[in-house]
């Protein structure tokens, strides 16, 4: 007995180890996830609960404004399309709203698209700026940007954390500390009111972590700027690289603290990547960003089956109304100055410095071109550091003895822009790795001549060649800058380089934003639109979203597709995933449907309910006497029986729901008679075929045939038929 007692204690403290392994590698995690979803779900049934009061007075307020409002119907525009008349609410998250720069452009200009497009729907703004009002708010983004925003509709939340997201909040860990701050505000936000889509769009990523973990229904959206990390940030901390002299953190990863540095942001650039991928729909500003952004959130992206590419919307800039504004031509060109203009926020990333120290030594070059020539600086100040900014510019200006050659304007209106613009040479930007650069574009429409960094949005995007010749110039030091400054004030014929600068900046007017902006937007409010995954049991899965639509995503239904997909032609696979999403549909316009139809079951049934179609010689899948849906379910039923989850469905007789499912998709006769499963799936693949039915709309229909196209549909099957009727000799197909 003491042998076997102190045998079976070895064993025991042996298998310790491996137990807390096992506990620690599987369980933990497990347990981690189920509990973050069930806190997640009651703090976010709270602040919907918590917010209903409020969002039922902003839609009573609005519906008073508009009613009140003289020429509502003019300003908000007609429906332009169908669906125009949803009436949610979209949540835009920008907390500096009122910054006056080109990130505040763009939330304008979106803002003003989606009211077009959505006249019924409300507008909710979250932001810090508690000391300017509805009416100031809206008449500064007019004369700042020449933007008309329909009151009625749009509503501004205040917060009282914004502090949380600032620079001088964090004077270390600045990266981490604000990104954590932005939890902060985000669940201020959501506590004033939880919106049907939320959009963030100015790069707090965090945020949509947040939105995801609280409401994982919700759309949400991201219109990236900038990434808040990089790999070239992350390279400029080398010295040995090639940008390791660009940025304001150039050079500063050698020694101890330089070590500590680049893993401290090698980590952050991970949870950044993780928090930011969660968005259904993201749009970055430029390719460069793009570019960025597909290297940090991609992977995690993928992972989640986010089916919707990250797509370049490129800023709204007034390219139209500066045309207007702004001649061209032989007449105007006696008209121009001197003048280099740089246009841009007082903030340390835009690099005025180098601009200064640049326009200086061409100064002093004593060359034609120089003499007479004037630096202008407009930029908007956001706040008493900015202002700081200005003024230790001014020192520096006296230092380097241009004080009479340098002209700045804090917060200048539109209309003295447009003033400058019309008198101006040059155009300057002087900001590493620019993410777009919408001053750029102002600069090329009014009919500018370029100088500017040689990286980012103003390399990649829009200083590039018309017709194999040169828009601009490109620089990145004080001497190629005073080099550039030297060859654009000496241009033989600079109205022929003028004029192919206009011509560029179209590509970047405000209705090309907006019509971009409004494809990603249509899939978000789509989404919202829908009737909620309706259901408590699909509540209970994890789900992605294709073509608008919202369907369960366990790894047994992504090994089904991937094994359907596998063994059937591309327009069958099509078919497949057309019937699913119909089926899915189906469901979930129908309340009974919804509590009663295992949307798990439902979906690996039709990914793989035609099986006994594949066309392969010597397919395992077909036999010479049985119809092809029989050998569907049998074919579906081996897959299940080879799978580790799958094989728990004979148990509990959802295998065999699947094999009548796929046995009698096409009787529907039968099917009718059968459990509500059998018949969702005959009905889902009897749509690909008849059409919108059982409440699946129009727009819905198109959706997902627009995302899987049945381009010579019913010739395939006619094909797959006879094949069909030649491989078995006669038997009932």
């Amino acid at each position: 007995m003491e042998a076997r007692a102190l045998l079976i204690t070895a064993v025991a403290v042996a298998c310790t180890p491996f137990a807390a392994l096992v506990l620690w590698t599987y369980a933990l995690p497990l347990f981690l996830r189920i509990f973050s979803r069930t806190v997640g779900f009651v703090a976010g049934f709270y602040l919907r609960k918590k917010t209903e009061g409020r969002r039922a007075m902003i839609n009573q307020l609005t519906a008073t404004l508009e009613k009140d409002s003289q020429s509502g119907k003019a300003a908000a525009g007609e429906p332009d399309a169908s669906g125009s008349d949803w009436d949610g609410i979209i949540g835009f998250f920008h907390p500096f709203c009122n910054a006056g720069g080109g990130g505040e452009r763009v939330l304008w200009a979106a803002i003003r698209a989606s009211q077009k497009r959505w006249p019924r729907a409300k507008i909710v703004v979250y932001t810090g700026d508690h000391d300017v009002s509805k009416e100031n708010m809206l008449d500064r983004v007019q004369n700042s940007f020449s933007i008309d925003i329909h009151p009625p509709t749009i509503h501004f939340l205040y917060l009282s954390t914004r502090h949380w997201v600032l620079p001088s909040t964090w004077p270390h860990v600045t990266l981490l500390g604000q990104s954590l701050g932005s939890l902060v505000v985000g669940w201020e936000a959501f506590s004033l009111l939880v919106p049907d889509v939320f959009v963030d769009t100015m790069g707090y990523a965090f945020t949509l972590g947040l939105s995801k973990v609280l409401f994982p229904d919700m759309p949400t959206g991201a219109y990236v700027h900038y990434p808040t990390i990089s790999t070239d940030m992350l390279d400029s901390l080398d010295p040995t690289k090639p940008v390791g002299n660009q940025g304001v953190n150039a050079g500063k990863g050698v020694g101890l603290k330089g070590f500590l540095k680049r893993h401290y942001w090698r980590a952050f650039a991970a949870l950044y990547s993780w928090m930011g991928a969660s968005a259904d729909i993201v749009m970055t500003n430029s390719s460069w960003t793009q570019a960025h952004i597909k290297s940090l959130w991609g992977p995690h992206r993928r992972k989640r089956r986010r089916e919707h590419s990250i797509a370049v919307v490129h800023p709204p800039c007034a390219v139209s109304s500066i045309e207007k504004a702004v001649e061209v031509s032989e007449a105007s060109e006696q008209k121009r100055n001197k003048f280099l203009v740089y246009i841009a926020q007082f903030r340390p990333e835009k690099n005025h410095q180098l601009i200064l120290q640049a326009f200086a030594k061409f100064a002093k070059s004593g060359t034609p071109a120089a003499e007479g020539a004037t630096l202008v600086l407009l930029g908007s100040v956001r706040d008493d550091r900015d202002s700081r900014r200005v003024y230790q510019l001014r020192l520096l200006v006296n230092e380097l003895h241009i004080k009479d050659r340098v002209i700045f304007r804090r917060d200048a209106p539109w209309s003295e822009v447009l003033e400058w613009l019309r008198k101006a040479y040059v155009g300057v930007n002087g900001m590493w790795n620019e993410h777009f650069g919408i001053g750029v574009v102002e600069y090329m429409a009014a009919g500018l001549i370029p100088v500017v960094h040689n990286s980012g949005g103003p390399k990649l995007d829009i200083v590039t060649d018309v017709d194999g010749e040169p828009t601009g110039f490109h620089a990145t030091t004080a001497p190629e800058f005073a080099e550039g400054f030297e060859k654009a004030l000496s241009l033989p014929d600079p109205l022929a380089v003028r004029q192919r600068a206009r011509t560029s900046a179209r590509r970047f007017s405000e209705e090309e934003f907006a019509r971009k902006w409004l494809a990603q937007m249509e899939k978000l409010a789509q989404t919202a639109a829908t009737p909620p995954s309706s259901s408590a049991l699909l509540g209970s899965f994890p789900v992605r979203e294709i073509a608008g639509v919202r369907v369960v995503d366990t790894p047994l239904v992504r090994d089904a597709e991937l094994y359907a997909q596998k063994h059937s032609t591309d327009l069958l696979y099509k078919h497949v995933m057309r019937s699913m999403l119909f089926g899915t549909l189906i469901i979930q316009h129908n309340e009974t449907l919804a509590s009663t139809v295992d949307p798990e079951t439902h979906a690996v049934a039709t990914l793989l309910h035609d099986l006994g179609l594949d066309r392969r010689p010597n397919s395992p899948f077909v036999s010479g006497d049985r119809r092809f849906e029989v050998d569907g379910a049998f074919a579906a039923q081996a897959f299940l029986e080879a799978h580790e989850e799958g094989r728990r469905w004979q148990a509990d007789g959802r295998m065999q729901l699947v094999w009548d499912s796929i046995a009698l998709h096409t009787e529907r006769s039968i099917a009718n008679y059968k459990e509500p499963a059998v018949q969702v799936v005959s009905r889902g693949i009897g749509l690909d075929f008849s059409g919108p039915a059982f409440g699946v709309t129009e727009a819905e229909y198109a959706a997902v045939v627009d995302r899987f196209p049945r381009d010579g549909m019913r010739e395939h099957f006619g094909m797959l038929a006879s094949s069909q009727f030649i491989k078995k000799r006669g038997a009932p197909c």
